[in-house]
């Protein structure tokens, strides 16, 4: 099969070394420093490439996790944060400081991983 450009976003707002998260209608990419905001998260509709939010302003190192309605991200290697997919509000900020990788969910359970530990989070 032979694949041609969809839609191509340019600009400062898409530069991260990571697969996006994509939904129905949503595609989900990081942004890392030096991006708008220096860093977070941006939402583009899926059909058209068209910038519906950005949001967030660290670094985010892995690919984002979509489920349910929230965007789960790793921002700066370090911290797990949730976002309303659809609106882009914070939901949940976790400091602890060791997290790292892309986040995994079953059920209502989020893994992911940091310094030789799996953590497991619960709404």
């Amino acid at each position: 099969a032979v694949y041609a450009d969809v839609w191509v976003s340019m600009g400062d707002e898409a530069t991260a070394d990571a697969s996006p998260a994509v939904t129905a209608g949503s595609v989900y990419y990081p942004l890392q420093e030096g991006d708008v905001s220096n860093g977070g998260v941006c939402r583009y509709r899926r059909t058209d490439g068209a910038l519906l939010w950005c949001a967030g302003s660290d670094e985010v190192y892995d690919s984002p996790t979509v489920v349910n309605g929230v965007l789960l991200v790793d921002i700066v290697g370090n911290y797990l944060w949730a976002y309303d997919a659809k609106t882009g509000r914070q939901l949940f900020d976790d400091e602890t400081d060791v997290i790292s990788g892309q986040p995994a969910v079953v059920g209502n359970t989020v893994y992911t991983g940091g310094y030789w530990n799996v953590f497991a989070f619960r709404p």
